[in-house]
């Protein structure tokens, strides 16, 4: 599998190979942001991103791993937070312009627990408006014309197109 492709592993198998040493953090976030770059033009799936906080994030776990410390059990993955979860380095704005640029200053627990684990934040995933009934922004992959979902849309796709392993969204 070439450096590019492996977005197309899961959650277990790229934890495995990062684990093992078969590949970097830093290999699997670069190839996931590719993938994202290849895919969210179409889709708007993301409503926060910030690929150069995420690297270093990766180099700094990948200087952990090389050096021997321990590190959390979703080392390196990659995870897609519905933007109505709290997070301290992304706005939270819940699909609505009323919240556009809110910053909440903490993290919601599961977030909380998710970086504890050392798992990576790679960004907010659109949402509907307050998390109900209308459509947001994102589009259906496969066919423009067919809706995505609702609500967690934006996690879901993400996660059906490779672009995350992983995502967090929610039932309203």
């Amino acid at each position: 599998m070439s450096d590019d492709a492996l977005y197309l592993l899961s959650a277990n198998e790229a934890l495995s190979k990062i684990k093992s040493n078969k590949i970097s953090v830093t290999q699997y976030v670069e190839s996931l942001i590719f993938r994202i770059n290849q895919i969210n033009p179409q889709t708007f799936v993301w409503s926060h991103l910030n690929f150069e906080q995420t690297l270093e994030q990766a180099k700094n776990l990948d200087t952990s791993i090389q050096s021997g410390i321990e590190t959390g059990t979703l080392c390196g993955i990659p995870i897609g937070i519905k933007d109505i979860f709290n997070t301290v380095d992304f706005p939270t704005e819940m699909g609505s312009e009323v919240w556009k640029n809110f910053t909440p200053g903490n993290d919601a627990r599961v977030v909380y627990y998710l970086k504890m684990a050392d798992a990576l934040i790679m960004g907010k995933t659109e949402t509907a408006e307050f998390a109900v009934h209308a459509l947001g922004k994102s589009k259906n992959p496969y066919d423009s014309k067919l809706s995505p979902g609702t609500s967690s849309s934006g996690s879901a796709i993400a996660v059906a197109t490779h672009m995350v392993p992983l995502s967090i969204g929610t039932q309203t």
